[in-house]
Order: C-alpha cells, then sequence, then structure tokens
C-alpha cells in the first residue's frame, strides 16, 4: 500500500497500515497492490480490479482517515487489511492576541504585537489563539515575569500577567503538530500620565515659574 507514494508499513502491535501525512496536500492518493497478478484489489468496498486499486480522498486539515483494503484471491477467498491515515497540521501561525479583551493588530513582520496599557495597571489577562487547534504555545521568558492562572487548551492560551514596569515584554513560542516553531513577541507599554512641562523659553529666555505655578 503507498500513500502519495510512499509506502505504508504495519504495525505490528495492531496490525494496521498506518502512515502520517501534512496538511500541505490537497488529495491522499492511495494505491493498493496485490502480490499475485490473478488477485483483485478494492479500497473500501469499491469495485475490485485486477491486482491494484486506487482511491483518492480529500485532506481538509487534522483528521484520522481510515479505510479497509481487500484482496480477492482466485480462488474467491478474502482477505481484509486496515489502512489507517493520519493528517498532521504544519501551521505555526497566529489567529489572534487579545488584551483584556481587545484585540492587537500585529506590526508588519507578523511576529510582534504592541499595544498600550492603563498606567495604573498592575496586571492584564492575555489571550493567545493559534491558527491549529494542534498547535503548543510556550512562553519562553517566563522568568522574567510573574505569571498567573495559565491554562492552555486546543491551542488557545489564557493567562495574567503583572506590570509592574512601564514595559513589559512577552516572548513565546508556537510550535506546529509537525514540530516546527515560530517566535512572537508581545510589548504592554503603560500610557505615560506626566503632563509636566519641563522648561519654558521665549526666544533664548528661559522663563521661570512664578510660585502660582504660571510662567511670566
Amino acid at each position: 500500500i503507498t500513500v502519495n507514494g510512499e509506502t505504508v508499513t504495519i504495525n505490528e502491535d495492531t496490525g494496521i497500515y498506518e502512515i502520517e501525512i501534512t496538511d500541505e496536500v490537497d488529495i491522499a492518493r492511495i494505491v493498493a497492490t496485490a502480490v499475485d497478478g490473478t488477485s483483485k484489489v478494492s479500497i473500501d468496498g469499491e469495485t475490485a480490479t485486477l491486482k491494484t486499486a486506487t482511491k483518492t480522498r480529500d485532506v481538509t486539515g487534522h483528521e484520522v482517515i481510515e479505510m479497509v483494503v481487500t484482496i480477492t484471491a482466485e480462488d474467491e477467498s478474502t482477505k481484509d487489511y486496515n489502512l489507517k491515515i493520519t493528517v498532521i497540521e504544519t501551521s505555526n501561525r497566529m489567529s489572534y492576541v487579545k488584551v483584556n479583551t481587545g484585540t492587537i493588530t500585529p506590526e508588519e513582520d507578523n511576529i510582534t504585537y504592541k499595544t498600550f496599557i492603563d498606567y495604573n495597571a498592575t496586571n492584564v489577562d492575555v489571550e493567545i489563539k493559534t491558527e491549529s487547534d494542534y498547535a503548543s504555545i510556550e512562553i519562553t521568558n517566563k522568568d522574567s515575569l510573574s505569571i498567573t492562572n495559565e491554562i492552555l487548551n486546543a491551542g488557545l492560551l489564557n493567562f495574567t500577567v503583572n506590570t509592574p514596569e512601564s514595559v513589559t515584554t512577552i516572548n513565546y513560542t508556537v510550535t506546529s503538530e509537525t514540530g516546527v516553531s515560530k517566535d512572537y513577541t508581545i510589548v504592554l507599554t503603560k500610557i505615560s500620565t506626566d503632563n509636566t512641562l519641563k522648561e519654558l523659553y521665549v526666544g533664548e529666555q528661559l522663563i521661570e515659574v512664578n510660585e502660582d505655578g504660571n510662567y511670566y
């Protein structure tokens, strides 16, 4: 048995022919060939053909495709062979990032997310969602942050991060189901409330502030 030209091996423990393919292909093409040229082959109950049978199946993302290959010998005796195709996803891209329920638009590099938070904020809630439910998310600078309420489920990571500094940076890695990683960054910047005038000049003359707070 081959799937998209790759020979499928049997799992000795289960007796099932098993193979993994990625969602980068749109179609799985299954070809089953009998040893004896006089045998007939059918896949999933379709009309048997001499020695070799072919079947195609659309691939739409993570799924498990199960089929039965039936070999019918010249004496009409039959034997079934089970085939299991597991489709794994390649995406390590983001679906969205939210801070306190507000969705952040990524920068032009599509890996950096920047937003402002209240100057007096002591913490914020962050929600990270990957494009694939089967991707994993790991905060890589967790040792330098104070994080609580961390929950990861089906490509969705929720957590609360303390924000004692004027700028808080969160680095994280998304790893696809196929094991390919991509790094992302969230930058949280507190909005300054300082509206103090540093100094005032008229021409080249520095104007001093009076006791009443006005400049004359």
